[in-house]
């Protein structure tokens, strides 16, 4: 069955497909790839919000930010060939997409690994298997998940960067 506001199919919300090399893996749901051109795409991965590495002492970084962003440099070494089914730019003028390696989809695998959480805004839930590998990923207490109360990326983002609650940065 698929949540509420949940496509049933993926491949029917893709805008635009963009190939090229791991050039840079920022943190768990963020890298850059560099086109054939030369050209460095900034990729933000759909469908997962992983925990916010540090920005400074005024932004510090979520627990588990760290193992999130090595669990995506595993699934995306420098220089390894990609390409990205994508559905729009965000804010940041990235382009937001499903990132793939071969057949392996990287953003279904960071919310299997534990590494990543659904994102609050189900609009921005674009592959019906996303909220399956969540929840698997819960089951199994897996990567953020085995702690006692993991914190949702939004929640650390309001919490620590708006409110200054930082209680456990990293």
């Amino acid at each position: 069955m698929i949540a509420a506001g949940i496509p049933a199919s993926r491949e029917a919300l893709v805008r635009f497909r963009l190939a090229g090399r791991v050039a840079r893996v920022n943190d768990g749901d963020t890298a850059e790839i560099r086109l054939a051109d030369g050209a460095v795409v900034a990729l933000r991965f759909s469908d997962i919000d992983a925990p916010e590495t540090g920005h400074g002492p005024e932004r510090p970084g979520q627990p588990g930010a760290r193992h999130a962003r090595t669990a995506l440099r595993q699934l995306l070494p420098l220089g390894r060939a990609v390409r990205a089914e994508c559905y729009e730019r965000d804010r940041y003028d990235r382009a937001v997409c499903h990132v793939f390696v071969g057949a392996v989809n990287a953003n279904l695998e960071q919310l299997r690994g534990g590494w990543a959480m659904l994102p609050r805004r189900a609009a921005w839930v674009r592959d019906p298997e996303s909220p399956a590998a969540e929840g698997e990923a819960r089951r199994a207490r897996r990567g953020l998940w085995a702690s006692a109360a993991p914190v949702h990326p939004d929640d650390w983002r309001q919490r620590c960067w708006e409110r200054r609650d930082c209680a456990g940065a990293e």
